[in-house]
C-alpha cells in the first residue's frame, strides 16, 4: 500500500487572473494521466507547477534556477519524461512591483474585485468607489517584495 501523495500542485500568489483562467479539472486530469503541468508566466517563470510523485526529485527540484527567466525551460526539462511532455497552460502575467500592480488595477478595475480590496486596505476610511485618481497618486507605504524564494521542502 502506497502512503503519501500522487501529485502536488503549487500555485503562486502574484497572478491575479489565475482563478479565472485555470481549469482545475483539466490540471487534475493531466496529473492523473502521469503528466506534469506548468503554468508559464510571461517572464519565463511559472505561476503553477503540478508534479506527479513519480517525477518529483527533491534534490533536482531545489536546484532549479528559481527567481530567473530560465525557470520555465528548466522546469520543462525537469518534468519531461521519455514518453510524456509536461502540459503547458496559458501564460499569465504576474505582479512583482508597485507599477505592475497599478497597471493591473487600471486595466481591470471594472471586472476584478482585487482593486476594491486594495482600495479598502490602502484607504480604510474611504468607501469603495470607482477608481479614484488619488489611488494612483496618494503616497502609501509599499514594501518591496524583493526576490521570491524557492519552495521549501517539508519533512
Amino acid at each position: 500500500m502506497r502512503i503519501g501523495y500522487q501529485a502536488v500542485i503549487c500555485i503562486g500568489n502574484d497572478s491575479p487572473q489565475l482563478a479565472e483562467v485555470v481549469n482545475w479539472q483539466q490540471v487534475a486530469t493531466q496529473l492523473a494521466s502521469g503528466r506534469c503541468v506548468i503554468g508559464p508566466s510571461h517572464r519565463g517563470g511559472a505561476y503553477l507547477i503540478g508534479i506527479t510523485a513519480t517525477r518529483f526529485c527533491p534534490q533536482r527540484f531545489q536546484q532549479l534556477p528559481w527567481q530567473s527567466r530560465q525557470l520555465l525551460s528548466r522546469l520543462q526539462d525537469y518534468c519531461r519524461d521519455t514518453t510524456l511532455e509536461p502540459a503547458l497552460l496559458a501564460p499569465l502575467a504576474d505582479i512583482n512591483s508597485k507599477a505592475e500592480l497599478i497597471a493591473y488595477i487600471k486595466a481591470n478595475h471594472h471586472t476584478d474585485p482585487l482593486w476594491r480590496t486594495l482600495w479598502r486596505i490602502l484607504h480604510p476610511l474611504s468607501p469603495p468607489c470607482p477608481v479614484h485618481p488619488a489611488f494612483f497618486t496618494h503616497p502609501t507605504p509599499f514594501i518591496p517584495c524583493g526576490l521570491r524564494a524557492p519552495p521549501l521542502p517539508i519533512g
